[in-house]
């Protein structure tokens, strides 16, 4: 029926047979053999596609961080709401403290991980220090000029700011009071850690840096013996957090290809777990109550140890931890700044109204959370998030305008 070859396009024309697909894929098939370095895509297809996978991994990683980071902030409110009585007393006295570990953790992780991959250069450095500075100072110095303000008008300020001497020590960013000491403390490590990132591409200058960590160490030690009441609230305290964050940073993606290879997430699962069922016994008041001993918490090993576990199980995604990227915790994480830092007024004022009889005093932790909720959300908005892009597009406009210049 279909002539001699027993083929559909046996016995028709010439012009037809060359749009058969057989006729097609076997010219292109002739077209990539000799085509290839024209069109390198299609030879890398299955390298990129890999690289898209892990791309979409780490993003995905990454939003467990930021639930990670909401996770830290309400931590600290619900300390802080325990340490007033509108939560029982074992949920306070430290537990705060142990999300600000997880603050600090995630700063160095950040750090390392975003600027360890290219050398610093003058460029790269002025556009690190707007992008921290733009983020993290003017809340902080919005608070504490507010602060000042009150306590020339008035005669008293808030946030232990009684003073314009202790306001002074809050701007230049050398001291902090209440929950605004981490601040200083964190904008210090901003200004330490251009050394660590110029030491990461000069094996002489790491090798000092490793060696200062070491002594920081030492002399963290040698203080806590000497006098157990050394103050807490400064860098040299608190160091060991940032860089234990910045080693999971310079070696995340090695620690990653050797849990991949060897499956090693399924296996550490089960210490996800457990982990996350010894909670109940991790606060400090808790094994205050156990009579377990208890250190200052910058040294303590199971507050200042937990969290940093809790980072690592995060980052890499292992067991429970990969849920922390569900959409509430993340919300949470893109407000946690303004939602620390503005908690506490909100618990004094809630505290002062229920004194003044403005207020039923069994209102409790929930009508806390959601005002504080409801004020770092409109802070995150109206304040944090319009003064950082504006900070950044008049700095680095102004700097772009600059190099434009000096090129012509």
């Amino acid at each position: 029926m279909f002539a001699s070859n027993d083929t559909p396009l046996g016995g028709c024309p010439w012009y037809l047979k060359i749009l058969s697909p057989c006729f097609l894929s076997s010219l292109w098939r002739i077209k990539l053999r000799t085509d290839r370095r024209r069109i390198p895509f299609l030879w890398h297809s299955n390298e990129r596609c890999n690289m898209a996978a892990a791309a979409s991994t780490d993003r995905d990683r990454f939003s467990a961080l930021d639930g990670l980071r909401g996770l830290a902030a309400l931590t600290v409110v619900v300390s802080h709401s325990a340490n007033v009585g509108y939560l029982p007393s074992f949920l306070g006295n430290g537990l705060g403290q142990m999300g600000v570990v997880l603050f600090f953790g995630l700063s160095g992780f950040l750090m390392a991980h975003l600027h360890f991959r290219s050398k610093p250069n003058v460029i790269a450095i002025r556009r690190y220090a707007i992008h921290r500075a733009s983020r993290v100072l003017p809340l902080f110095y919005a608070i504490v000029a507010t602060a000042a303000i009150l306590l020339v008008v008035m005669g008293s300020g808030f946030y232990g700011i009684d003073s314009l001497e202790i306001a002074l020590l809050h701007i230049i960013l050398v001291h902090g009071t209440g929950v605004l000491w981490t601040v200083p403390v964190e904008c210090q490590f901003y200004a330490i850690f251009v050394i660590f990132w110029a030491a990461k591409y000069n094996d002489r200058l790491w090798t000092a840096v490793a060696i200062a960590c070491v002594v920081q160490a030492f002399l963290c030690a040698i203080y806590y013996v000497h006098d157990p009441k050394v103050a807490p609230d400064t860098l040299v305290s608190w160091f060991q957090f940032f860089v234990a964050g910045m080693l999971l940073g310079s070696f995340y993606s090695r620690i990653g290809r050797y849990l991949d290879q060897r499956d090693a997430r399924t296996a550490l699962a089960p210490i996800a777990w457990f982990l996350v069922l010894a909670v109940i016994v991790v606060p400090p008041e808790v094994r205050r109550m156990m009579s377990l001993p208890i250190f200052p918490n910058f040294v303590d090993p199971v507050t200042a140890g937990y969290p940093i576990i809790l980072l690592f199980f995060t980052i890499y995604g292992i067991g429970p931890f990969a849920n922390l990227s569900i959409p509430i915790l993340r919300w949470y994480g893109r407000i946690s700044y303004s939602l620390y830092l503005l908690h506490v007024l909100v618990i004094d004022a809630i505290r002062k109204l229920v004194e003044w009889g403005f207020l039923p005093h069994p209102l409790g932790f929930p009508f806390i959370l959601a005002v504080s909720t409801a004020v770092a959300a409109c802070s995150f908005h109206f304040l944090e998030r319009p003064m950082q892009t504006r900070i950044r597009s008049a700095l680095e406009g102004h700097g772009s305008e600059r190099q434009r210049q000096i090129a012509s």
